[in-house]
């Protein structure tokens, strides 16, 4: 009844058992080791969680102050009535223009008449 199979097993069982048992032991350990490296503590989360929140803050200031869409369709409309009231202004100033020609040349006709007639 003594089969050399069963011998030899129980022979090594008592090496290889402690031997598995130890790598995965340590393999265990080194993805535990790992994980550790790889996720963010609480700490740290804490903490990042903390600087969001006052840059959150600080955004959600600058955009309180910000212009709101009704704002910005209001200044779109000032900007069109300055630019016709600027090309109205234009349009009177080149009219203006014409005018002191047409009387900086009667003047200077009447200037020659009086220069020449007095010679």
């Amino acid at each position: 009844m003594n089969d050399p199979v069963n011998d030899l097993v129980v022979q090594w069982a008592g090496v290889v058992v402690p031997v598995v048992v130890t790598t995965v032991s340590a393999l265990l350990g080194w993805v535990l080791w790992s994980m550790r490296k790889t996720y963010v503590t609480h700490e740290q989360c804490e903490s990042c969680r903390t600087t969001m929140n006052n840059r959150l803050s600080g955004l959600e200031g600058v955009l309180e102050n910000a212009p709101s869409s009704k704002d910005m369709q209001a200044v779109v409309v000032k900007l069109s009535d300055i630019s016709g009231e600027l090309k109205a202004a234009n349009a009177r100033a080149e009219g203006q223009a014409e005018l002191l020609r047409a009387l900086s040349r009667q003047v200077a006709m009447l200037n020659d008449y009086h220069v020449t007639k007095g010679k």
